[in-house]
C-alpha cells in the first residue's frame, strides 16, 4: 500500500468503515492470518511520519527486491 493508504497500515489509525462490509482493519488482520503478504511502502510510510514499528502486527515493509521477485522479470499492472 502507498501514499495515503499507508495511514491505514499503523497502529495509532481510525479504522476505515462502509456499509455492508467489514472494516479495512479486519479485511487486513484477516489477509495477514492467512499469510498473506501486506506491505507498506517504506518512502510513503516516511513521508506520513511514520516508521516501521508503527505498522499493526503483521503488516510488513515492502522490500524492492522481493517485490521483483514476485514478478519473475514479467510486467505485472497493481490496481486499486
Amino acid at each position: 500500500m502507498d501514499i495515503h493508504a499507508v495511514q491505514l497500515l499503523v497502529k495509532s489509525s481510525e479504522d476505515m468503515k462502509f456499509a455492508d462490509f467489514e472494516s479495512a482493519h479486519t479485511y487486513i488482520k484477516q489477509l495477514t492470518d492467512k499469510g498473506v503478504g501486506v506491505y507498506a511502502c517504506p518512502t510513503c510510510l516516511k513521508i506520513a511520519g511514520f516508521k516501521p514499528e508503527d505498522l499493526i502486527e503483521g503488516v510488513q515493509i515492502a522490500q524492492k527486491d522481493k517485490f521483483f521477485n514476485f514478478t519473475k522479470g514479467r510486467i505485472i499492472t497493481l490496481d486499486y
